[in-house]
């Protein structure tokens, strides 16, 4: 619905509440390239409050926070 009405950002921020993060990410590199950052920021702090530090260092090759 978001798209429709060119609401990208809203899109964006739907599909990450409802941990959508490939359509996040595709709706960010295709649509509005600047917000790819910002989905990958957001599936960061995802992981790690899941304790999934270890996956971001693999996923963003960054150092895990611990």
């Amino acid at each position: 619905m978001y798209l429709r009405i060119d609401m990208i950002k809203e899109a964006i921020d739907a599909f990450i509440v409802g941990e959508e993060w490939n359509k996040a990410k595709k709706v960010a590199k295709e649509l509005e390239p600047r917000y790819e950052e910002y989905v990958d920021n957001k599936y960061k702090d995802y992981l790690k409050n899941q304790g999934k530090a270890e996956a971001v260092s693999v996923l963003f090759h960054v150092k895990a926070e611990r």
